[in-house]
């Protein structure tokens, strides 16, 4: 959108951070729309971009320079070789040295963790960048953002600019407001409200159908979006997270839908889905899938990589390196066309999953790692439903007080795995959704509620062994064979592993019950999970395969 005069300069550097540029871009339009200029997203065609930036930096009240791991030593070069210090056309350099000499308040943001750069380390023109109050502000956008920092950077910035904000307190849902302004759902899922019963789903994953009730990975879910629909640097993701974080919710329930709202082909697809060939026939499956697509841009994804190494496939020895040379004769096949893959799998395979990738020289984004659920995200998770008001109508869902959330996702963080924040989140929720329900329909979450339903670990094994007999005729499995499956298939580590079918049914009180088979999915092996359920302290909810996948 074009500004006329805009108070607010973004100054960065778009190999390092373009994504922080636009996420901030989108954020000062929300609290002072009108007043904001970023390149990328205010130039217009016809525009001659030297003069109206060079404009626009000297009519500018603030220039916000972002700075970024990298900004001096770009493309990790030595620092004193720098573009920033020795190009002559440098873009950043000439617009930090107008706005210190038009006089132009220079707030320095230090990005996602970065250092300060050391003065001597840049061109003598511009060394004057951080002779303010406190140097640079630190902004995190990815890890463990400060909802608080941002608020008060917002202040600072619009004092200095002399603006006063529309609206303040976005608070957990800063992150969705800028994934629906960027990435919106399709018409067709945002317009339909979900037909689950409750906006808390438990121990099962999300799905596409779920997209309107997905909260709590916003912000991961915009980073993703923007890498694979506005940048052209790779074309080839690797998303990886430990088990439980949510890597299939994610794409399924979080990128997809929105990826398809940018009018790509989107085809999702899961290691089981070929049980002979393995992710070389599932690699193969998803180019058909596209290949009389009418979209000209092609996202395939292939879920359950790391199944390659922990559920062997008799007979293929090799599949890691036959599905990196089926990836790499794609790639090179469709290298004209806009085709772009995922290989999403769990963390503490990267290396193996790396090591055939780089053998056959492919390149690859491997910045995707799906880390737990931190506090906002958490937060998110949890008001979500009751922050928007179409799901808030129909779910009849209420929180007092109103910052209840925020205290929930505390209790959860400083008193469980934090590895499993995601599913425990929606079991606890699910738990105080059961528990509040009015006969009305009405759902009105206390403080009191917290205390006899979250801080009652032991509470989750009895939920979770009800869930389990909805899929279980009780007939034929009675309690004590439901506690001996859970004992056999969880494990004290924080990734799954996979044990032979012959190792539980060899047991006596399991050697008819064909039921248990039919759970599995297989009639090899069963998927060996957490140890976060199994002990009176510590009982944190998890995935199993008698569940719904």
């Amino acid at each position: 959108m074009k500004h006329e005069n805009p108070a607010i300069f973004i100054n960065y550097r778009r190999a390092l951070s373009t994504l922080e540029a636009r996420l901030l871009y989108l954020m000062l339009e929300l609290h002072f729309p009108g007043n904001a200029f970023m390149d990328e997203q205010t130039l217009e065609a016809g525009d001659r971009w030297r003069e109206d930036i060079e404009r626009t930096v000297k009519n500018a009240r603030v220039m916000i320079c972002l700075i970024p791991e990298g900004w001096v030593s770009y493309a990790g070069e030595l620092e004193i070789k720098s573009k920033l210090c020795f190009d002559p056309k440098c873009h950043v350099r000439h617009e930090i040295r107008t706005a210190l000499e038009a006089g132009v308040t220079i707030i320095p943001v230090r990005v996602n963790g970065a250092k300060q750069p050391k003065k001597e380390h840049l061109p003598e023109e511009i060394r004057e960048l951080f002779d303010t109050f406190n140097n640079a502000a630190p902004l995190d956008f990815k890890e463990n953002p400060d909802v608080a920092a941002f608020e008060k950077f917002f202040e600072q910035v619009g004092k200095k600019a002399g603006l006063e904000q529309k609206e303040e307190g976005y608070g957990a849902v800063l992150f969705s407001k800028l994934l629906e302004e960027e990435f919106p759902l399709p018409p067709a899922l945002a317009q339909l409200l979900p037909e689950a019963e409750s906006p808390f789903v438990g121990l099962r994953p999300f799905h596409r159908e779920d997209a309107r009730i997905f909260f709590g990975r916003s912000r991961e879910t915009y980073h993703l979006c923007f890498k694979v629909t506005r940048e052209d640097k790779h074309r080839i993701f690797l998303l990886d997270g430990y088990s439980g974080t949510g890597k299939s919710s994610l794409l399924q329930a979080g990128l997809i839908p929105r990826v398809e709202g940018q009018g790509w082909a989107v085809r999702y697809r899961r290691r089981e889905e070929d049980p002979i060939n393995g992710l070389k026939g599932v690699l193969g499956m998803l180019l058909e899938d596209v290949a009389n697509a009418a979209d000209a841009n092609r996202l395939l994804i292939l879920d359950q990589v790391e199944e390659a190494i922990t559920d062997r496939i008799e007979g293929l020895p090799n599949e890691l390196e036959e599905m990196a040379q089926a990836l790499q004769e794609a790639y090179v096949n469709v290298k004209n066309r806009n085709y772009k893959f995922i290989l999403s799998f769990r963390s503490e395979q990267m290396a193996r999953v790396t090591k055939v990738l780089d053998k056959l020289r492919l390149p690859y984004d491997k910045e995707n790692t799906l880390h737990q659920l931190d506090f906002l995200g958490a937060t998110e998770a949890i008001s979500g439903a009751a922050n928007d008001p179409a799901l808030a109508t129909k779910y009849k869902l209420k929180f007092s007080p109103e910052n209840l959330p925020g205290d929930i996702a505390s209790r959860l963080l400083k008193g469980w795995d934090n590895y499993h924040i995601a599913p425990l989140v929606q079991v606890n929720m699910e738990l105080l959704w059961e528990h509040c329900r009015q006969a009305d329909g009405t759902v009105v979450i206390t403080a009191h509620n917290l205390d006899n339903i979250i801080d009652r670990q032991d509470g989750l094994l009895g939920h979770f062994i009800g869930k389990v007999r909805e899929t279980i005729p009780e007939a034929q499995a009675d309690e004590q064979k439901l506690l001996q499956l859970l004992d056999q298939y969880v494990q004290d580590e924080p990734a799954s592993a996979i044990r032979l079918d012959e190792e539980l049914f060899a047991q006596e009180p399991f050697r008819q019950e064909k039921v248990f088979r039919g759970c599995t999915g297989s009639s090899k092996s069963i998927t060996c999970l957490p140890r976060f359920l199994w002990t009176a302290r510590r009982l944190p909810a998890f995935r199993t395969t008698c569940w719904p996948r």
